[in-house]
């Protein structure tokens, strides 16, 4: 296997088994056209360790599944953006100020990824809101997120913009939340 992935590593380790589950869906998408080329390689089919197994029968069969790949496609697109967050949140500069907008720079790109399956936006998004708000979201995050001074001054005329009723918050639904919801 190596020979034909040039030496790279199909299985990748991470700071937790969900982050090396999607570095492996990585190398693995990398190195898809290589893993079929092994598969039909000479070497492979005339190796009687392999050849005509069932198992090798079956990852032969995977590896020419266009349904297998697209779904490693989705994992991996939706799965990078947050595997960003976490390098950032890793590499032990201060993140506390700018969890917030990492985390939404992640949800958008979901967003962008999803455009055209609501369902499945909201699907994901759902999830993601759930970690969030029972692992990640506190007071000491949103009070850092205020007092970051990159993002200080555009929180600071969002609060603005809410307490005026201007823009989006003008509409009759956002007016009528006003009330009950924090801005």
């Amino acid at each position: 296997m190596k020979k034909y992935n040039g030496g790279q590593e199909l299985i990748r380790t991470g700071a937790t088994k969900s982050v090396s589950t999607f570095l492996s869906l990585q190398s693995m998408l990398k190195l898809r056209t290589r893993l079929k080329h092994m598969f039909h390689s000479p070497e492979y089919a005339s190796n009687t360790s392999y050849a005509n197994k069932s198992q090798s029968l079956s990852c032969i069969a995977i590896a020419e599944d266009n349904d297998f790949w697209g779904t490693v496609e989705e994992c991996v697109a939706i799965s990078e953006p947050f595997l960003k967050v976490l390098r950032e949140v890793s590499e032990g500069k201060p993140t506390v100020g700018s969890i917030y907008e990492l985390m939404t720079r992640a949800k958008e790109s979901i967003r962008t990824y999803y455009i055209m399956d609501e369902n499945k936006c909201k699907t994901f998004l759902d999830i993601v809101d759930k970690k969030w708000r029972d692992q990640l979201h506190s007071p000491l995050h949103a009070a850092a997120a205020f007092l970051n001074p990159n993002m200080r001054r555009d929180i600071t005329n969002q609060i603005y913009t809410f307490t005026k009723a201007h823009g989006m918050f003008g509409c009759s639904l956002a007016k009528e939340a006003r009330n009950t919801v924090a801005p």
